[in-house]
């Protein structure tokens, strides 16, 4: 293989993200990740409003309550949602809703997360995953939540502008674990401009070799 052709296929796969590292991640709602002294959890606490973030790539968003106008905080608690440890719970009576919006030059995936029932009894919910835009990419509408095991939602899904996630009217008995989601970078313009002459290279490699050869 000539240099040109290796040069050319090195840009496409800079372009396409081959090779790229991705950062995934779960936020599991463990640790020091209360707004506490010490930060430390324990029943009710609020959780931190920066807890999850990635800085430069991720902004976690925490709305226990979307009908008042000013965010209010996840709460926490040890366990008993579905059997589920370490939970994000909202507002008596509420819906809540968790944003993950991905920072400039970042996409997200997100692949999955459990919804679980307190006391581990059956509870009533309806959990809604909406684009960062608001739109509605899926809702179960009026469902159960079973109290003998989580209920697991996974999406599989890819935006650049983010998702939010949101459950209720019931999210103080019904709460949210184990969100597993993953950064990639986004290709700038310049490289897509990279890509497109890396294949225009390639091409006039391959067709000069081919004429070469049939000469």
């Amino acid at each position: 293989m000539t240099k040109s052709v290796r040069l050319a296929g090195m840009a496409i796969a800079a372009a396409l993200g081959l090779g790229a590292s991705a950062n995934a991640a779960t936020l599991t709602f463990e640790g020091l990740i209360c707004d506490t002294p010490g930060n430390s959890c324990a029943n009710f606490d609020s959780i931190l409003q920066s807890y999850g973030d990635v800085a430069g790539q991720l902004d976690v968003q925490y709305d226990s309550d979307i009908s008042n106008p000013d965010p209010t905080p996840f709460r926490y608690w040890a366990d008993q949602y579905s059997g589920l440890f370490d939970v994000a719970f909202g507002e008596v009576g509420s819906t809540v809703e968790i944003y993950l919006q991905p920072l400039s030059g970042f996409r997200i995936s997100l692949l999955g997360f459990d919804i679980g029932s307190w006391p581990n009894l059956d509870g009533q919910s309806q959990v809604t995953i909406l684009g960062g835009d608001g739109s509605v990419i899926s809702s179960t509408g009026p469902t159960t939540i079973f109290g003998n095991a989580p209920t697991h939602f996974a999406p599989g899904l890819t935006r650049s502008d983010g998702f939010r996630i949101q459950f209720g009217p019931d999210a103080f008995n019904v709460g949210i674990d184990n969100i597993n989601f993953e950064l990639t970078a986004v290709p700038e313009p310049s490289t897509w401009a990279m890509m497109i002459l890396g294949f225009g290279a390639a091409g006039s490699m391959i067709r000069r070799r081919r004429a070469a050869i049939a000469s």
